[in-house]
Formats: structure tokens, C-alpha cells, sequence
């Protein structure tokens, strides 16, 4: 339904909104033959390589490539579905997807040419590896070995495509050997966590070195993360998107290098220095 009122208006068929051109402008980049980035970018390398691929299958089609991402969101939910079906119930998995069905976000950010629904599926997709692997390890130990090695590639893949989901993802491999009906012992907790953190660390790895060959510098994922966490960590942040891009935005970007400050990692640090620094000064207000 929504697609269909969506695609009746000239936004559907066109990319539209600075985060979502800049992925369009990287897809197009990548179809033009520039396979791997050749620069720092201020977004996670791995949606853009999909959008480029969508855009091969449906020759351009905006609107057609919105629909595929709303059925990626469909596998999305059914991925949830069996994996809490088998973790806890069938009522449990009926009761997840009618949620997952009438949140509207979810519906409207997987239509956007942005990466939140590739993330999600990457997610969905290591809950029900997780599943299988919880499903399998008395039974079948090293396949269920292989199911968390995956589990935890899938959670890497997805910080590629969004770095918040790092954090999420450190949390699994720290928690997850210990969330099992049974008495776990410490020897095969350490073979579940290494098997999720080689898996998890892999993809992230691999970004993390092509950033350094391109820049010459240590940028884990994408640029601009400390002015990131300055925009929401400073006294004017009022937990919303209050900063648009124009000239305000464009002077907070450029600050570091009117202050003679140069470089991705500098720039990192400053902006990290000057969130601090009003947290440590006003903590209540921060809070």
C-alpha cells in the first residue's frame, strides 16, 4: 500500500535528500567501474555496492528499486519471525510480526535509498543464524560453530552498513555465549565468542584497511564520526535533526581546518575533545 501511493508522486521515482544522494552518487561510481572507494566517505562502504546493484537489475529504476528494498524488508520480518519462533514461541513470533508489520519507520526507511534496511536485514539475518546455531550445538557441535561464525559475519556486515550497529554487535559477542538454557562452561563460552568476534571483526577489518590505503590514516568505518557524536553532544542538541545541510552545516564541518586543524583523525579528536569538554562542564544539561 505504501508503495503504491508512494510511486503515484515524482519524489518515488527520483533520489532525493543529501544522504540519499550521496548514495546514489557512490552506486553510480561503483557502476562506472570504480570498484573500491578511492577516498574517505562520510557513510558505511557496503549499502552503496547494493544500490549499485539494484540499480544493474532494474536498469535505473528508482521506484522498482524502492519496491525490492520493501520485499528485502519482507524477508526481514520473516527471518524475525522463525528465529523467535524457535528461541521462545510461536505466539512470541506472531506477536513480533505484526509489530514489525504496522511500525511505519521501518516501512518508510526501507523504501529510501538509504542503508537502515539493508542494516535491519543484516541483523534479522544473524538472529536467525543465532537461532540455528542455538538450535544445533548439541547435536551437531561444529556446524553450530560455523552458524555463529556467520552469526557474528552478519553482525559485521551490518556495521559496515551502519557503524552504530558496532556497538550492538561487541555487545552479542560479549553476552550471547552466556544467554543459553543451560550450563555453559567457560571453555565453550570462549570458542562461541571467538567464533562471533572473527566473524564480526572480518568485514570491519577489511573497510578499516582500505580507509587507511586511501588516506593514510586509522578511520574504522566512515568519516566524520566525532562531528557525529558532536551533534548530538553539545549545548544546542535537543535530540533531533536540528542541524540541516547549508551554510551552518557546512561551517561546523569546516571548523577543525579554520582552527588550523588538519586530517580525519585531528578532526575526530577535536570534535570529541569539545563534546566532552561540555559534558565534563555541564553535566545536567548534557544529561
Amino acid at each position: 500500500l505504501y508503495f503504491s501511493q508512494f510511486s503515484q508522486t515524482a519524489i518515488g521515482h527520483a533520489a532525493v535528500g543529501p544522504d540519499v544522494q550521496e548514495y546514489d552518487a557512490w552506486a553510480r561510481r561503483i557502476l562506472a567501474g570504480e570498484l573500491l572507494w578511492d577516498r574517505l566517505h562520510i557513510h558505511g562502504p557496503l549499502y552503496p555496492y547494493l544500490l549499485a546493484g539494484l540499480y544493474a537489475v532494474t536498469r535505473m529504476d528508482v521506484a522498482l528499486v524502492r519496491l525490492l528494498q520493501l520485499g528485502l524488508d519482507v524477508v526481514s520480518l520473516l527471518l524475525v519471525g522463525a528465529a523467535v519462533r524457535r528461541l521462545v514461541s510461536r505466539r512470541a513470533a506472531l506477536a513480533a510480526g505484526v509489530l514489525w508489520a504496522v511500525y511505519l519507520p521501518l516501512i518508510y526507511y526501507s523504501g529510501e535509498l538509504i542503508s537502515e534496511g539493508l542494516a535491519v536485514f543484516l541483523v534479522a539475518a544473524a538472529l536467525a543464524l543465532w537461532a540455528a546455531a542455538d538450535g544445533t550445538r548439541h547435536r551437531r557441535p561444529c556446524r553450530a560453530g560455523l552458524l555463529y561464525a556467520l552469526t557474528g559475519l552478519g553482525l559485521g556486515l551490518a556495521t559496515i552498513t551502519h557503524p552504530l550497529n558496532l556497538f550492538f554487535g561487541l555487545a552479542v559477542v560479549v553476552l550471547a555465549p552466556w544467554m543459553r538454557d543451560d550450563d555453559t562452561g567457560v571453555q565453550k563460552a570462549g570458542t562461541v565468542t571467538l567464533a562471533l568476534f572473527l566473524g564480526l571483526a572480518l568485514p570491519v577489518a577489511a573497510v578499516a584497511w582500505r580507509n587507511a590505503a586511501v588516506s593514510g590514516e586509522f578511520v574504522l568505518i566512515q568519516a566524520r564520526d566525532g562531528l557525529n557524536f558532536y551533534l548530538g553532544n553539545h549545548p544546542d542538541a535537543d535530540g533531533t535533526c536540528n542541524l540541516r545541510p547549508g551554510p551552518e552545516y557546512d561551517a561546523l564541518v569546516d571548523w577543525p581546518a579554520a582552527l588550523g586543524i588538519e586530517g580525519e583523525e585531528a578532526a575526530r579528536a577535536f570534535y570529541y575533545s569539545q563534546a566532552l569538554a561540555f559534558a565534563r562542564e555541564q553535566p545536567l544539561a548534557w544529561a
